[in-house]
């Protein structure tokens, strides 16, 4: 035993640059040129990786367009993604950290047969797709065949419970490489077999579904005999375990909050799917908004990783920095609150500030406060961040809007059908910061180093925050030209004009967002963020965008505004508010002692 842990040893030195000496004087002297080199060794891989599986979709639905808009809309409609795998980036990125290598194995088996028993279990989903859509008010046409192909689903539904652990287990081995490389290969045969079954054996919708069936399931097929014949070292993988079958109920649990965290997420963004069959030409709509978010879905089980941050604020900065927001906020406020009085629309002004202060803020102060245990300065943060922070973001967006004629809702769904395209594709960058944060995160974790976790997430945040910078800009330097790429519509590109600023301010935050939320996975907090992803979607973001849709009559311009604005948006600022009042010391102590629980019974055989 003692030999294999000396083996295990000198391998995990020899095979793991990225893992820090907490001694080093790099570390201590905090050299960002060092772990920009680090995370950009995952970043990098990971970004390609996503972007080819995103053009997997893509390709899939271009071959679709052509067969029809009824088909688009069906594919577009039924895809859906299992998130439960985020658990073994916690287990096996700890792991790796902590030189546990034994146990990665054993929980990429554990991982596979909770995931499997799983996929059963949410087999109902695809067998009874039309009457669920039906039920949500999709077009009988669209539903109908959405039924159809969600019955050709369920095998990528299938290998998606064996991908996404083959995934997280190489990549906490820093295979990133192999990984962005067997998933070009999967693209370019994709694209060769889609042009076969589409144009050449005529298989219409269905030829194109069968198309992804083949592609993921080669996939998983080459990364299966990648890490259990050979591609990764022999302490990593020992072959198959009867140990695999016990603590699968702990295991379970944790996966059970991974898959509720993400999903609570993911369905977030398929009710606007849903809320948008509802306006006029339901068709189109949803054949262009399910075009982009659904490929949007597809890359969030495969990066929900890990960031994280400092908590030693004093309470001095704590007050001066909500001091200096409130400030900030009440310059504007006060303002827009007079230009409603001033245009008559004090009734209208009741309802939002009853809505903001009583059922957003005040509920948001007491969950900081007294749930969470957060104290006096999160009652002020969170009244200010839940209350006058929304209020504000819905004045302006009213003021701004409130002189414009009414756009043709089928203008508007194409338009934000072209702005969805691009906040995907630039989408797949801060998710492959996820990813890469994650993997950084769990390592230093596992390894005790709480210091050096911090520093990770500080610079990953602070990359993926420029980029998103830069697109932004681009995205306002460029807004009336970015509807040319997409369209020559002038009625089409003056819409993507006017949907321009909404688009830039979603790529900043989806900047942050993806980090932020990945410290719940890499640090071990799902069924945290989970509470904070219900409140925030769902009693904030998916009421706000209901009644700036339907009640105030912005279509779906209102829609996207309330639901990033509330849901998103709130959601950052949370997440931004309890990384900086962390303690990684005491999560490196945490993952130090749940690494040893969860091993300990392979210690003892």
């Amino acid at each position: 035993m003692g030999g294999r842990d000396e083996e295990a040893e000198g391998v995990g030195e020899a095979t793991i640059p990225l893992l820090r000496d907490q001694h080093d004087e790099a570390e201590e002297d905090g050299d960002i040129v060092v772990e920009t080199k680090k995370l950009w060794r995952i970043v990098g891989p990971a970004i390609f990786t996503r972007i080819t599986t995103y053009l997997i979709l893509i390709i899939t639905q271009a071959f679709a367009g052509h067969l029809g808009e009824l088909e688009l809309a069906a594919i577009s409609i039924v895809s859906n993604v299992l998130g439960m795998a985020s658990a073994l980036e916690t287990l096996c990125g700890q792991a790796f950290g902590a030189k546990k290598y034994d146990m990665l194995g054993v929980y990429l088996q554990r991982s596979w047969i909770v995931l499997f028993l799983c996929s059963i279990l949410l087999l109902p989903m695809y067998f009874f797709a039309t009457p669920i859509l039906k039920y949500f008010g999709q077009p009988d046409d669209i539903a109908e065949l959405s039924g159809t192909v969600a019955l050709w689903v369920i095998p990528i539904h299938f290998a998606f419970a064996f991908f996404f652990p083959l995934n997280r287990f190489l990549q906490c081995q820093l295979k990133n490489m192999v990984i962005a490389i067997l998933a070009g290969g999967a693209l370019v045969v994709h694209i060769f077999v889609c042009w076969l079954f589409v144009y050449g054996l005529k298989l219409g919708v269905i030829g194109t579904m069968a198309t992804v069936n083949v592609s993921w399931c080669l996939n998983v097929f080459v990364l299966f005999t990648y890490a259990t014949c050979g591609g990764c070292p022999l302490i990593t993988w020992t072959g198959f375990s009867i140990e695999a079958f016990t603590g699968l109920w702990k295991f379970a649990k944790l996966s059970a909050s991974s898959g509720i965290m993400l999903c609570l997420e993911n369905w977030y963004y398929k009710i606007l799917i849903l809320m948008t069959g509802n306006l006029k030409d339901a068709k189109i709509a949803v054949d262009s908004i399910c075009m982009s978010i659904n490929g949007l879905e597809m890359m969030i089980p495969l990066a929900f990783l890990a960031g994280t941050g400092e908590t030693v604020i004093k309470a001095v900065t704590d007050l001066s920095f909500l001091l200096a927001f409130t400030i900030l906020l009440n310059s504007v406020q006060p303002v827009l609150s007079g230009v409603a009085i001033g245009s008559g629309w004090q009734s209208f002004l009741a309802y939002i500030n009853l809505g903001c202060y009583y059922f957003i803020s005040l509920p948001l102060g007491f969950v900081m406060g007294w749930i969470f245990k957060f104290g006096v300065k999160s009652i002020w943060a969170g009244m200010i961040f839940g209350g006058t922070a929304i209020q504000t973001l819905i004045l302006t967006f009213i003021v701004t809007r409130c002189d414009w004629d009414k756009e043709d809702a089928k203008i508007a769904i194409d338009s934000l059908s072209i702005c969805m395209s691009i906040n995907g594709l630039e989408m797949m960058i801060p998710l492959a910061f996820f990813a890469g944060t994650g993997v950084r995160v769990a390592n230093e974790l596992g390894a005790g180093n709480g210091r050096g976790a911090r520093f990770a997430m500080i610079v990953s945040v602070t990359d993926s925050l420029i980029i998103g910078i830069v697109f932004s800009m681009l995205i306002v330097f460029l807004h009336d030209q970015i509807g040319w790429i997409f369209s020559s519509s002038d009625t089409i590109i003056k819409a993507v004009n006017d949907l321009s600023i909404l688009l830039a301010f979603t790529i900043l935050l989806n900047s942050i967002q993806p980090v932020l939320s990945g410290v719940a996975v890499g640090s071990g907090w799902q069924s945290f963020v989970a509470y904070i992803n219900l409140g925030c979607y769902y009693f904030i973001g998916l009421p706000l965008g209901f009644v700036m849709g339907w009640i105030f009559k912005y279509g779906v311009k209102g829609i996207w505004a309330g639901m990033i604005f509330g849901g998103t948006g709130v959601q950052t600022l949370i997440l931004i508010f309890i990384v900086m009042r962390c303690d990684w010391e005491k999560e490196a102590q945490k993952a130090t002692v749940h690494v040893k629980k969860w091993s300990v019974s392979n210690s003892r055989n």
